[in-house]
Order: C-alpha cells, then sequence, then structure tokens
C-alpha cells in the first residue's frame, strides 16, 4: 500500500524504448505501481499477459513484431475485461478510433506525466477515487460560473485567444514536467552506479 492508501496495482509495460521503460519503471514504482513485466514488442507483451495477468498493460502502439493495436486485440482474447492503455507519440484521430474500437482503455498521448498516468490507472482498475470526485466537482462548479449578459463579441474573442493560450501554456508545463522527471531518473541511476 501507498501512503495514499491504494492497493498496489501490477502492471507490465510494452514499449521498444528501453529509455522510456527504464524511465517510467522508477516512476510508477514510486507512486504504489508494482512493474510486474516488460515487454520490447508486442509478441512478448502478449506471451507475458498471458503468464502474468498483470492488472493493467501500458503499453507503445509502434513496436517491432507485433503493433501495439494487434496486441491489444490478442490480450482481449484472452481476457476481454482486460486494463489497456496505448501510449503513442504519433498519435491521429484514426488510430484512436482503431484503438476505441479493440476496447483500448484509454488511448494516451505522449508525453504524459507519470502521476496522470498512475491516476488514470487507479480510476480504471480501482473506480474513481475521492481525490478525482473532488476535483471533477469543483471543475463542474466553476464551469457553472456564466458570463454577463453584456459581454460583447470582441471580449469573447479575447477570452477565447486566452483560454487557447492558457492550453497552450499548459501543454509546455506538462512536457517541462515530463523533461524533468526524466532527469530525475537519470540522477537517481548516476546515484545508483556510483555506489
Amino acid at each position: 500500500m501507498t501512503s495514499e492508501s491504494y492497493p498496489d496495482l501490477r502492471v507490465l509495460i510494452a514499449d521498444d524504448n528501453q529509455e522510456m521503460i527504464s524511465f517510467m519503471s522508477p516512476l510508477l514504482e514510486q507512486q504504489g505501481v508494482r512493474v510486474v513485466g516488460i515487454a520490447s514488442n508486442g509478441i512478448q507483451a502478449v506471451e507475458l499477459f498471458r503468464k502474468i495477468r498483470p492488472d493493467a498493460v501500458l503499453m507503445d502502439i509502434n513496436m517491432p513484431g507485433l503493433n501495439g493495436i494487434d496486441a491489444l486485440i490478442q490480450i482481449k482474447d484472452i481476457d476481454p475485461s482486460a486494463v489497456v492503455f496505448l501510449i503513442t507519440g504519433a498519435a491521429t484521430h484514426q488510430r484512436e478510433s482503431e484503438a476505441t474500437r479493440h476496447g483500448a482503455s484509454r488511448f494516451l498521448k505522449k508525453p504524459i506525466r507519470t502521476h496522470e498516468i498512475v491516476r488514470l490507472l487507479r480510476e480504471e482498475c480501482l473506480g474513481p477515487s475521492l481525490y478525482s470526485i473532488k476535483k471533477e466537482t469543483a471543475a463542474s462548479n466553476q464551469k457553472i460560473v456564466s458570463a454577463p449578459a453584456d459581454l460583447e463579441t470582441g471580449s469573447s474573442l479575447q477570452l477565447a485567444e486566452l483560454d487557447e493560450r492558457l492550453r497552450d501554456v499548459t501543454r509546455q508545463i506538462d512536457a517541462l514536467e515530463t523533461q524533468r522527471d526524466l532527469i530525475r531518473a537519470d540522477i537517481e541511476k548516476l546515484r545508483k552506479t556510483s555506489k
């Protein structure tokens, strides 16, 4: 159990990028997610899923041998209720709809912060946490506030531009936090190797 009193989740990671696995695994472990299997292609992912039956699979779409979507199909044949997150840096609407059609629990676009993956894993595997419910309620309450009736069209356009800028800044912050996490993982590896 983690300090937040969540049961450990058992996760299989499938990605042909070893740097991504080396980065993600310790960060997931720090947040109470046990990495119980690592696969470097879709064929290995299906074999490991069959053997260890993890709570969830985090799988890249672009892998040699058997891609993530084809591996998803085979995993769903083994266990139709399997929780499978497909992750990609080359997201398209076609891929997202294909992943959804074949039963992907989530379709995530890189870069994504590790704590966001953990939150989504907990929601999929354990149901929404009290924290998520509180956060969604607060966000809904903020959306209820409406603009004054006399708001001019020009002001609406300015608000739309500001909203778009806010989204851009949020994306930049997410990318910087991912880089920070990568640097922290590298520092941790250096500390371990220097002991």
